[in-house]
């Protein structure tokens, strides 16, 4: 089976936890292993609801602290997301992060 894709999401406002959510759920190659949101009840009530091992109070914190490949910042689906991550992963290796700040 292939790895799965651990992405971390940014909100856990009504469309996150109504939509994003249940259709990451759906994903087979991508599982969410945490999740933020600037009010951290929401988030731990969103991590608990979905069995999201991680819940942090800033985007700050999740980025240098979780467990996560790709921030998914309130858009989720994984069919076209999937392979934007996986470009996203592979770029820095083919000479393309000289780029990476503009």
């Amino acid at each position: 089976s292939m790895e799965k894709l651990k992405i971390g999401v940014v909100g856990a406002g009504n469309i996150a936890t109504n939509a994003h959510l249940p259709a990451y759920q759906k994903c087979e190659n991508a599982v969410v292993t945490a999740i933020a949101d600037l009010e951290l009840s929401r988030a731990q009530a969103a991590a608990e609801k979905y069995g999201i091992p991680a819940a942090y109070g800033s985007v700050e914190e999740l980025l240098a602290q979780a467990d996560i490949e790709q921030p998914a910042f309130g858009r989720g689906g994984c069919g076209g997301g999937g392979g934007q991550a996986r470009a996203l992963r592979k770029a820095p290796r083919d000479g393309s992060d000289a780029r990476a700040g503009d």
